[in-house]
């Protein structure tokens, strides 16, 4: 069924919704770049005892979907870089040459067209990934409307370097902070007034300053049309059947296959990849991965990252919202992030991709002005220290 949604895709056949939706009377800045990331009085984190682990204490969980325990060789990677994690994972790029899609703006009433494109180039020790900023499913750009064709580069690792010293970086909170493998941009978990963009989602706390709109998959658009994923991403992998009159609007979390490890669906921009929301616990079983972040007591996400606290072991990650462990492609371990959208509390999965990143990030993709702030040390605590009063 994947084939024939793949096929309308291509010949332009994509279903077009009639729904029509209210024309915004006002212009939002939500996610923009001239929403500069929150000043911070340091931007590295303190490492805890969980994330000091070695590969020598982890288990090797044999991979459930495939006997297989050496990856295939593609002929479209370079020698140097076939046995680096990029290479590895070249296959999960979506939407590469020959494999472009046409998807729909749904937030319109109109056939939109917008294409998915990405490119790949292997470059000396880094990834160079091109990229029209488009997903490959259709979307809904929200109160941003309407996303549109960006003409996007982002920069990888090769060979992610993780962290050896005391502290990580801390991931913008604000901006981009991953690509994802359909070349749409992943953002931190706050929205341009500095609230929990999920947890406005989910209707937790009243935004008073400036309403912003998730749409499908977790997703909208800001001013300057760029489409980017707030929390979820799943849908990359999951296609509406066409026979039995699903659209995208059909997508639930609830559809997604959890007996298997999730896909791959992004890269942090450490290098390091990010897993859907299911993966394999310490005994090889498979399940929903939970963040170990606590939402403070009294707090609703209105303060967005200040209103939640890293509590070790509450659920399966650890700081930076990744572990060590076992995957399909790497069944004798790596490290890499989940996608969450709970925590081990059972409350919101904060911060839903990316917090701090295990290995060194690649600041060019922070070019557009949403980078991270000065390195910095933290003291020995499991929260940085109280940031200084947000800009206006």
């Amino acid at each position: 069924m994947n084939i024939l949604y793949m096929f309308l895709r291509k010949n332009k056949l994509v279903l077009i919704h009639s729904l029509t939706f209210l024309a915004c009377s006002m212009i939002f800045l939500s996610c923009t770049q001239n929403q500069q990331a929150k000043p911070t009085s340091a931007t590295t984190i303190t490492h805890t005892q969980n994330q000091q682990v070695k590969p020598t204490e982890i288990k090797t969980i044999t991979k459930k979907e495939s006997t297989a325990t050496n990856p295939i060789i593609n002929t479209n990677v370079p020698n140097y870089a076939q046995n680096t994690i990029a290479g590895i994972l070249i296959d999960a790029w979506q939407c590469t040459e020959g494999q472009e899609i046409l998807v729909q703006d749904l937030t319109t009433s109109y056939a939109d067209s917008i294409k998915c494109s990405v490119s790949i180039i292997f470059n000396s020790d880094k990834l160079v990934v091109k990229t029209t900023g488009i997903p490959n499913h259709d979307l809904e750009s929200g109160f941003g409307c309407c996303a549109s064709e960006q003409n996007r580069e982002w920069s990888l690792p090769l060979n992610p370097v993780a962290i050896t010293g005391d502290n990580y970086n801390i991931a913008p909170e604000r901006g981009p902070v991953a690509v994802a493998v359909n070349g749409a941009a992943i953002y931190g978990p706050e929205e341009g007034p500095g609230g929990d963009a999920v947890a406005l989602h989910y209707g937790k706390f009243i935004e008073d300053r400036q309403p912003i709109q998730l749409g499908i998959c977790g997703g909208h658009s800001g001013p300057g049309g760029e489409y980017h994923y707030h929390y979820d991403a799943n849908c990359i992998h999951w296609h509406p059947d066409a026979s039995a009159g699903e659209s995208a609007n059909d997508y639930s979390i609830d559809k997604l296959n959890s007996k298997n490890h999730s896909p791959v669906i992004g890269f942090a921009f450490d290098g390091y990849p990010i897993y859907g929301f299911f993966g394999f616990d310490t005994d090889g079983n498979v399940r929903e991965m939970t963040s170990s972040y606590r939402l403070n007591a009294g707090a609703n996400g209105y303060n967005g990252s200040d209103d939640y606290t890293y509590e070790e072991g509450l659920g399966d990650l650890d700081q930076c919202n990744g572990h060590f462990g076992a995957t399909p492609d790497f069944p004798n371990g790596i490290y890499h992030y989940h996608s969450t959208i709970k925590s081990g509390s059972g409350d919101m999965g904060f911060p839903y991709f990316v917090y701090c990143y295990y290995g060194i990030p690649d600041e060019s993709n922070y070019s557009g002005g949403q980078g991270m702030g000065p390195a910095g040390g933290l003291p020995a605590s499991n929260r940085p220290p109280p940031r200084p009063p947000r800009r206006r």
